[in-house]
């Protein structure tokens, strides 16, 4: 008799969230790997907007349905609402109540501040399936085991350097001897409507930086590629699926580019795959050449951007040394020599971390628009383990016992004018630029 594994991707609790074309890739990897050998699954996400309904925007991305609700105590001094993205707990209750026999039910998050939502389910997951052996994976049980251990229905969390080793312990743990590799399996779309028309896909797991606001460094142990071979044969399953765009999720996917991604693009033009590409999660400047920037164009990327943080070569140097103004200018100048407008790349910038001054995040603002390029702010949170948590909790001691206050908000309110006036002056540079550009196609300059 077949072993029956659920799957369930939580919804998300925060005062924000927007779907650039977000999908739980890592469970929706383990579902196809145990489907292929032999297991029951079920799958529910609780997040999707093909599901639970929202508001689509440029390129299939955009808003989840949102439902207001009681705002956690510990945040009552942020003056915004708090929401559930997604399906709300009596929702997937309904979904949830249907599925018998379970034996084992795996689930995790990613962002230690979304915990709240995640408790409600694991409770709502034992009460339902008391029987069935609850496994929690993902950053926020890796990092705060024993916070996700107290406020948690969870029976086992299950911590991996990289996807070998997530395969061999759960391969130990469900009792099968593995024939295929769970790293090179696709994402099981299958469980999604007809109407879904995004995923998000992985190539390579791991960073060669250790910046100081960064998990990957702890969370990951080297540099782990997935075969040619495999990433083109699954873009080629997400066209034949109605896929429409992809975004890749990777955190240094142009490392080694010459040799690697050079390749996955060559492959995507060769057999021309109708799919509108994307790159939300930054790619590093540093590795960007002007061949990588042609062949993207031409593969049909949609999306570009460019993790910058802070051009100061203090602030830079200091966390990590990602980029620096020559990097950032010579990556920007590839980018439009192949095509791209400041419509499809943009440049983080961040603010609120440690050590970061109010001028030097204006100056990498201007910079970038100075490249051409929009400037998006972003604000710092604190992820535990890493270098700059530590720092934070110095100032901010909070942080040590309440992941709610890990929220990317909490920097807007603690220096709110400062943050009130960047954000203003980087969306006014940008909307120079959009003018810029719309009069010269009308031939006005």
């Amino acid at each position: 008799m077949r072993k029956k594994i659920f799957i369930v991707n939580p919804w998300i609790e925060d005062f924000s969230a927007f779907d650039q074309w977000i999908k739980p890739v890592p469970l929706l990897k383990i579902a196809r790997w145990l489907k292929d050998h032999n297991f029951e699954i079920y799958f529910v996400d609780c997040l999707d907007r093909s599901i639970w309904g929202g508001k689509t925007k440029k390129w299939n991305s955009g808003k989840f349905r949102e439902t207001v609700i009681e705002k956690p105590d510990v945040l009552s001094f942020v003056p915004r609402k708090f929401r559930i993205f997604g399906g709300t707990p009596g929702e997937c209750y309904k979904i949830l109540k249907d599925i018998k026999g379970v034996s084992y039910i795996f689930t995790g998050i990613p962002i230690t501040y979304w915990y709240t939502g995640f408790s409600k389910l694991t409770h709502i997951l034992k009460e339902l399936f008391p029987e069935a052996i609850i496994v929690a994976g993902g950053n926020y049980a890796t990092l705060l085991p024993k916070h996700a251990e107290s406020h948690c229905k969870i029976d086992l969390i299950l911590t991996a350097s990289n996807y070998n080793d997530l395969e061999k312990k759960i391969s130990r743990l469900l009792d099968f001897k593995p024939v295929s590799s769970l790293f090179e399996a696709f994402s099981d779309l299958s469980f999604y409507p007809n109407n879904n028309k995004t995923t998000s896909i992985l190539t390579t797991q791991g960073c060669p930086f250790k910046c100081t606001y960064c998990a990957v460094p702890i969370l990951y142990s080297g540099i782990h590629r997935r075969s040619v071979k495999s990433v083109i044969s699954e873009i080629t399953y997400f066209a034949a699926e109605g896929i429409e765009d992809v975004a890749f999720f990777d955190d240094a996917l142009l490392v080694d580019g010459e040799r690697y991604f050079r390749e996955i693009l060559k492959e995507i033009i060769k057999r021309k795959i109708p799919l509108r590409f994307h790159l939300p999660n930054a790619i590093h400047a540093r590795y960007l050449t002007q061949e990588i920037a042609d062949l993207m164009m031409e593969a049909n990327f949609k999306t570009v951007r460019i993790g910058v943080e802070n051009i100061d070569e203090n602030f830079s140097t200091v966390t990590g040394g990602k980029v620096n103004a020559v990097i950032l200018e010579k990556a920007v100048s590839f980018l439009k020599k192949a095509g791209f407008t400041h419509e499809e790349v943009g440049a983080y910038v961040m603010f609120g971390a440690p050590g970061e001054e109010f001028e030097s995040v204006k100056r990498s603002v201007e910079f970038v628009h100075h490249l051409g390029i929009k400037s998006i702010l972003v604000t710092y949170s604190p992820v535990p383990g890493t270098p700059d948590f530590k720092r934070y909790a110095q100032s901010f001691p909070e942080i040590l016992r309440e992941p709610l206050l890990h929220n990317k908000v909490i920097p807007m309110y603690i220096h709110r004018s400062e943050y009130e006036y960047l954000k203003r002056y980087s969306d006014s540079l940008n909307r120079k630029l959009l003018l810029s550009s719309t009069s010269t196609i009308h031939g006005e300059i």
